[in-house]
């Protein structure tokens, strides 16, 4: 019988939200809640340490990295940690099924101070099947996430640790990884780096490589009432970076979607959707985590223009802008 150890804890707590409902929030919030109460025991991290290091984000190459409280609390964004964890151990499986006599290698871009998806998902696995490297901006944060991996017993799981930006950095013997774990975005894509991380860091990487989560599109709806029409992907990253995957600066802006505006005198707004793809079946529905919040516009009658277009920009920090044209 397996000793109560906080290892052994997290370890029964993952299988249990691997089996857990998702629509069951409920279920949901106390096992993270348990999951957190763990990590806050182990690295003191409660959120509420007023020091700067701990409020303050880290400025990228363009963008900006949580701040430490940040970075922690986002681990109970319920749907978002579920599904994420969900998608990944599938993910790592199905690896496992292409590459039966092979060590899944996993890089790890932006662990927090919690690296939950080690330190949930590697006591799941032999360390002889899976290993991490792990990357992360904020020095502090490495800190307390490889103590917080070497209390946990699963240090021989991950081979290097980086302190970088990963929007900048090379990774070493890139060609070994079978998947890319990124969860470094917000909605709209607004601030945070997955944009330009998954510019750098995917041209380095094997071409069959698995990116958690797959992709985010930007979708845009026309709305009437209760009623809603779809109206185009004003952004798809995956489309975007394929792109512009051969152009060897980072670009300060991305290729612009034209919307008509001819007939938006028929409804009274737009919808921007966040569609985050974390693996296969799983993925963030609208507003059932911060990851997924729609943005809805009021349209403003009479319309003079004929088109709006949405350009993504990465200066002065990643957001989608939009320009109204005649």
């Amino acid at each position: 019988m397996e000793t109560t150890t906080p290892t052994v804890e997290l370890k029964n707590l993952s299988q249990k939200l691997l089996n857990a409902d998702v629509n069951n929030n409920e279920e949901l919030l106390s096992i993270l809640n348990e999951m957190y109460q763990i990590y806050q025991e182990l690295t003191g991290i409660n959120g509420k340490d007023e020091d700067l290091e701990h409020l303050a984000c880290l400025p990228a190459e363009t963008g900006v990295a949580l701040s430490l409280n940040h970075a922690a609390a986002c681990f109970l964004d319920y749907r978002r940690t579920t599904k994420f964890l969900k998608g990944f151990v599938q993910a790592i499986k199905d690896k496992q099924k292409k590459h039966p006599n092979e060590t899944i290698k996993i890089f790890y871009a932006g662990c927090g101070p919690f690296a939950p998806f080690v330190t949930l998902i590697a006591p799941m696995f032999g360390k002889d099947e899976v290993q991490f490297s792990v990357l992360e901006i904020n020095e502090k944060s490495l800190k307390i996430a490889k103590k917080l991996i070497r209390q946990l017993g699963l240090t021989d799981y991950v081979n290097e640790y980086y302190q970088a930006d990963a929007i900048k950095f090379e990774i070493p013997n890139a060609d070994e990884y079978h998947i890319l774990f990124s969860e470094t975005l917000d909605a709209l894509l607004n601030r945070e780096c997955y944009v330009p991380i998954l510019w750098n860091l995917l041209p380095q990487l094997r071409k069959d490589i698995t990116v958690v989560p797959e992709n985010v599109v930007i979708k845009l709806n026309f709305k009437k009432g209760s009623e809603e029409v779809y109206e185009s992907d004003v952004f798809d990253v995956r489309k975007v970076l394929r792109e512009t995957e051969k152009t060897k600066e980072l670009p300060q802006k991305f290729a612009q979607t034209s919307v008509s505006l001819s007939d938006a005198e028929k409804y009274d707004s737009v919808i921007l959707d966040t569609a985050v793809f974390v693996y296969k079946e799983h993925f963030l529905e609208r507003c059932e985590s911060s990851l997924s919040m729609a943005l809805e516009i009021p349209i403003h009658k009479p319309i003079t223009h004929k088109a709006v277009e949405f350009i993504y920009s990465l200066k002065p920090e990643p957001a989608l802008q939009l320009e109204m044209r005649e």
